[in-house]
Parts: C-alpha cells; structure tokens; sequence
C-alpha cells in the first residue's frame, strides 16, 4: 500500500509539468488531462468511493476528445452513453478496466494515425509522436495485466508505473514542436 501512496505522488507531481510544456500546441489538453486524472481519481474515491476503474473511462473520453477538438459534437452523446454503460457494468472491475483499455488503444491508435501522416506527407518521424504511442501502448498493457493476473500484475503494474513516470519527465522537456528528436527520412 505504500508503494501505491508514494507512486501516485510521484506521479502526481511529475505529470504537471508536462502540461505546462505542452502549452500552446494541440497537444496541451490531452496532457492537461494526465496531469489531473490520478487527483481527480483520488478525490473522487475518497469523496465518493468511486473506484479508479470507474472514473478512468470519463478521463479517457476527455484524452479523446482533445486530440479531436474540431468534431467534438459526438462527445455529449458519447458521455451519456458511457454513463449508461458503465453503470450497468460498475459491479464488475475487470469489464471497467476493459473499457479502460479500450480507451487507451483507441488514443494509441490516433497518435499512430497522426504518425503515419506526418511519415507519408513529410517523410518526417516524430520522436515525440514515437514516445506518445509507446506511453499509450504501455497503458493498454498495463490495463490488461491488472486484468489478466491480479497477483502477479500489481508488481507488473508498479513497474509501468515507474516507466510512465520516465515518460512523465521527458514530455517536460519534449513537445509536438522539438524537431531534435524528429528523423528526417529522405536526405535533401
């Protein structure tokens, strides 16, 4: 349990200031969610008694919508359908941590659709687009380890927990707009 108290503090405070360099690019509200999910997550389970798996797919809704801001006139309605359907499964964690990791592969799959544009139309590869999906990637992992082995995933979990804050400090010094780690891929 202290573990879980010293990592979600550590994460806490290392995802704020991501945000904080992200300001400015279209990728700013996407990482203004992480740096509010795990308070929010908290706040919520201690007001509320909400569990993380309950929460978690509202956040990812809102990761969703921010990497789409011109159409998001779907996200009312996508809202209330996810309040339906997450309050007729709320008794069953592993189906919230399923949607869970539904959300997420969705986001790493529009980060990779934004990677293969840039690659066919600039002939460019994004470092920072690279560390995103992989970040993304790790959260599906990580989602369905806790799922797939409860005993063995929490140790497991605890691990991608430590690699996503790695991630957390570099996205404090990387943005859409660094070019320094971008791979030009056809020499001029």
């Amino acid at each position: 349990m202290i573990v879980a108290k010293v990592i979600s503090i550590i994460s806490i405070i290392v995802w704020l200031f991501p945000a904080i360099k992200q300001y400015k690019t279209d990728y700013f509200y996407f990482f203004l969610v992480l740096a509010v999910a795990d308070p929010v997550v908290l706040l919520l389970g201690f007001v509320l008694r909400l569990t993380a798996p309950f929460t978690a797919p509202f956040l990812m809704l809102m990761q969703i919508g921010s990497l789409r801001p011109k159409k998001l006139l779907w996200l009312p309605f996508a809202l209330i359908f996810l309040l339906i359907f997450v309050w007729f499964i709320k008794e069953s964690n592993n189906a919230l941590h399923l949607t869970g990791s539904i959300g997420h592969l969705i986001i790493f799959m529009m980060i990779i659709s934004r990677l293969i544009d840039q690659l066919s139309s600039r002939q460019l590869l994004s470092g920072f687009l690279v560390l995103l999906s992989t970040y993304e990637l790790i959260n599906v992992l990580k989602v369905l380890i806790v799922i797939t082995d409860l005993m063995n995933g929490i140790t497991q979990f605890y691990i991608a927990s430590f690699f996503q804050i790695l991630f957390g400090i570099v996205f404090c010094f990387i943005s859409i707009k660094s070019s320094r780690f971008d791979i030009k891929l056809v020499r001029d």
